[in-house]
């Protein structure tokens, strides 16, 4: 495959991604705040859903309830991963396993990818028939031209069949869409961007579902041969032959090579990298590409001229997301705006108070501090739906914030004093840490700990949970020696 075949992948990825996606969950929402269900937990513990859904997950199942709609399908289209993302089961006295034992966990509408939105609404939403057959054809081609295309592009035959179709079950189903697409189609080649829709559209899970199943066969078939070499053994010594030795060797390489057939079936199995272990932090900070020391890492890709704005002041900053937005905030202007990695201008955010700082929390999220309000808001600047709406916000009274940082589940943030502090998203936790001297700029490692530059001119390495710090003493880093009188 050419980059040609990968840039019209990487527009169709886009297109199901940025623009379809959106458009289920969107269109999921519509449906049941229509009939009066307040928010996406409600809605999966209602009984017609969780009965449904629980019937796509277990098959031969009687409920307690409402049995007389109990459904065994033939084909299970909702598998364990997705399942689990969606309901925790509750402990019961009695031995009666059916939906009743489950409840809906605090998931929300934009951790559904399209696979999943889409089973929900065809099986659980009031749809009619030209959508039904739109969501349903939109999730065939991620299924037919992403989710098991290993070569990462699409031919230009296939590309100019499918785009026509494909634009016109999007505005199907949301006519608001068309300059949306016209954007995508016309984006530029984005690697960084294209990789990582690759790995998230590609359909994984059953990949490593036929890796255990090809491991179980090889393993059977290794512990068959080990019993025949066995036997042959015994035979051989049985009459007397001097080569024990020789066939001992054997046994103990079918043993080794039995070994490595658990291993590898153990890591199908229990290392599976689906959709909704991807946003788990220590699993995103194992997978992470280590580099060596002095390597090349950065290249430019693209760059574009902003919309007018004054950079007499130092507070003006930009941060890309992995989802291709690029967010800058404008102190003076009390804004910030959202691009694409085209250039191509998304949309303006106002900010309650003059932002400070801007760091990336997640693939559509930032955080943004505000000094004169001790806050610190996270923005969701992918919904175009909520753009004014403030995700979360992180009260910091006890401090003026400066410096910000985000890093996988936490988030490090620097005032006026020697502390740094971190907030964990997971537990809603702010703790600190007394370093040596006051922070100057903090930045992001690639195992979740940061690097602290601090006024007297030392860097200090704070772990993942910012409890501990040891001093860099890296050769590379003596030039911070005079720093502080610099400033």
């Amino acid at each position: 495959m050419d980059r040609e075949d990968r840039r019209r992948f990487f527009v169709i990825g886009s297109a199901i991604l940025e623009v379809v996606t959106p458009v289920f969950r969107h269109k999921l929402e519509n449906n049941y705040t229509k009939h009066g269900v307040a928010c996406f937990k409600d809605y999966l513990n209602s009984q017609p859903v969780v009965h449904t859904l629980f019937h796509l997950r277990h098959r031969y199942m009687t409920c307690c309830k409402d049995n007389g709609n109990c459904r065994s399908n033939p084909t299970l289209p909702i598998n364990y991963c997705q399942w689990d993302l969606l309901y925790r089961e509750t402990p019961r006295p009695d031995k009666h396993y059916c939906y009743c034992k489950y409840t809906a966990k605090s998931v929300q509408l934009e951790d559904l990818d399209i696979t999943l939105a889409g089973l929900i609404l065809l099986n659980c939403c009031t749809l009619g028939p030209a959508e039904q057959q739109a969501i349903k054809m939109l999730r065939q081609y991620k299924n037919d031209y992403l989710s098991h295309n290993t070569k990462c592009g699409i031919t230009k035959p296939e590309y100019d069949a499918l785009w026509p179709h494909l634009t016109n079950f999007v505005l199907q189903l949301d006519p608001t869409k068309q300059d949306e697409l016209v954007r995508i189609k016309n984006r530029p080649m984005d690697e960084p961007l294209c990789t990582k829709y690759f790995i998230d559209l590609l359909d994984v899970h059953k990949q490593l579902d036929q890796i255990a199943i090809t491991v179980q066969e090889l393993n059977s078939t290794f512990q068959t041969l080990s019993t025949t070499v066995h036997g042959l053994n015994t035979s051989l010594q049985g009459i007397g032959w001097n080569i024990h030795a020789s066939f001992q060797g054997v046994n103990t390489t079918l043993q080794g090579i039995q070994t490595t057939m658990h291993k590898l079936l153990y890591y199908a199995e229990k290392g599976v990298t689906c959709t909704c272990q991807r946003e788990n932090p220590d699993i995103q900070r194992q997978q992470r590409k280590s580099y060596k020391l002095g390597q090349d890492i950065f290249y430019q890709i693209h760059q574009f001229t902003t919309v007018s704005c004054s950079t007499f002041f130092s507070y003006n900053k930009a941060v890309m997301t992995n989802d291709g937005h690029v967010a800058f905030i404008q102190w003076d202007k009390r804004s910030m705006e959202i691009y694409n990695t085209d250039g191509s201008h998304v949309g303006t955010i106002q900010i309650q108070s003059m932002p400070w700082d801007i760091t990336v929390v997640n693939n559509s999220t930032v955080a943004v501090t505000l000094p004169n309000y001790d806050r610190i808001d996270i923005w969701n600047i992918n919904n175009r739906q909520k753009t004014e709406k403030v995700e979360k916000t992180i009260d910091s009274s006890d401090c003026t914030m400066q410096r910000l940082c985000g890093s996988g589940d936490s988030i490090f943030y620097t005032n006026e004093s020697h502390f740094l502090y971190h907030y964990s998203h997971s537990n809603n936790k702010i703790t600190k840490v007394k370093l040596s001297s006051q922070p100057y700029d903090v930045t992001t490692l690639q195992d979740g700990s940061v690097y602290v530059i601090c006024y007297d001119g030392s860097v200090q390495h704070v772990s993942s949970d910012g409890k501990k710090y040891k001093q860099v003493t890296t050769k590379g880093l003596t030039s911070l020696e005079n720093f502080g009188n610099k400033l």
